[in-house]
C-alpha cells in the first residue's frame, strides 16, 4: 500500500497494524521521523519524497491512499492520475 502524503500516520499506522506492508512518502523529514518512532516493529517504509516525482516503479502497489495530501495540493495535479 502506498500512503501518498502518510505525514505523522494516520493511514499507515493503521493499515500497519492490520498486517499490511505499508510505503509512506511525504515531504516533511519532521513528519516523517514522528512516524519512525510511532512505527516501531510495524511493516511501514519511509521516503522524503514529493508525490509529484516519487522515486518508486509504476506497478507496484496493489493500492494508494492519501488521507490528507489532496486537500494540500489545489487543483488536481497529474501526477494523482497517475497514481
Amino acid at each position: 500500500m502506498l500512503d501518498v502524503g502518510c505525514g505523522t500516520g494516520l493511514a499507515a499506522l493503521r493499515l500497519a497494524s492490520g498486517g499490511v506492508e505499508v510505503v509512506g512518502v511525504d515531504l516533511s523529514w519532521g513528519q516523517l521521523c514522528v512516524l519512525r518512532g510511532k512505527a516501531r516493529g510495524l511493516p511501514v517504509h519511509l521516503v522524503e519524497c514529493d508525490a509529484a516525482a516519487l522515486p518508486l516503479r509504476g506497478g507496484v502497489f496493489d493500492s494508494v491512499v492519501s488521507t490528507g495530501a489532496l486537500s494540500e495540493t489545489g487543483p488536481l495535479p497529474r501526477f494523482w492520475l497517475r497514481l
